[in-house]
């Protein structure tokens, strides 16, 4: 049987979360997404609490929604038995808090939305460009903003940022939904720290695209509504993209 699907509320205390998380990165780097990516995992696993999405960043604090499929006494047990002691202390338990979500949507249901995405796509094959006036060779299955794939890639003088993005979302959401309108909310160019692969670790720095969508949608099919729902929308889902929040649409 699989576990019903539940919201998680965390306030996390920043300098702890720096002093935990950040002790061999880079100091002029600046990456909460990641930062928080290590400290769940830390608490609770890998992969426990993912999609999330980091809300408010005070200068002392910052709030964090998450999802999950752990009762709230799971994942207090698996923080207090096997969490680093400075992770932990990063926490307010006191402010801990969690709630189901609904096991089912009804198909029609409209239902406002906003995600924080990274929209990206993967190149299909190895491609030689011309990039800022030099030539360049972009790698089959390199990432690429989704917006200057179709404008310059494509060669589409039409696509607007928020044109591309909206259509990416849909794209994504299908067939679990159908989105009836969304717009574009903010959009910057991101630094992200990642780890390699390699056999000795290290920090490396990726410049990615960060938008924030949000519109109204329709459920078309329940099961992978709820299902897109607990996976997560796009590239980056581990840290801190992707994560649906809904509301009610009178």
């Amino acid at each position: 049987m699989v576990e019903a699907l539940r919201m998680v509320r965390l306030e996390v205390r920043a300098p702890k979360l720096v002093s935990f998380a950040g002790r061999d990165l880079p100091r002029q780097q600046d990456d909460t997404s990641f930062l928080v990516h290590r400290l769940i995992a830390s608490l609770f696993g890998k992969g426990v609490l993912q999609p999330f999405r980091v809300l408010g960043e005070e200068r002392r604090s910052l709030s964090l929604l998450g999802y999950t499929r752990r009762t709230e006494e799971e994942l207090r047990d698996h923080a207090d038995s096997f969490a680093d002691p400075l992770a932990h202390s990063a926490v307010e338990w006191g402010l801990f808090a969690t709630k189901p979500m609904p096991h089912r949507w009804d198909t029609g249901r409209r239902l406002g939305f906003e995600v924080k995405v990274c929209p990206v796509v993967r190149l299909a094959s190895t491609r030689d460009v011309e990039w800022l006036g030099e030539p360049r060779t972009l790698q089959r299955g390199a990432e690429l903003d989704a917006f200057v794939h179709q404008r310059h890639l494509n060669g589409d003088d039409s696509a607007t940022r928020e044109g591309v993005y909206s259509e990416w979302i849909a794209e994504r959401l299908r067939p679990a939904a159908d989105v009836l309108s969304s717009s574009l909310r903010s959009f910057r160019r991101r630094k992200l720290l990642r780890k390699t692969h390699e056999e000795v670790r290290r920090t490396q720095v990726l410049e990615r695209p960060e938008a924030l969508i949000g519109g109204t949608l329709s459920v078309r099919d329940p099961e992978a509504f709820a299902a897109a729902l607990a996976a997560g929308v796009g590239r980056h889902k581990a840290f801190g993209f992707g994560m649906l929040l809904l509301r009610a649409e009178v």
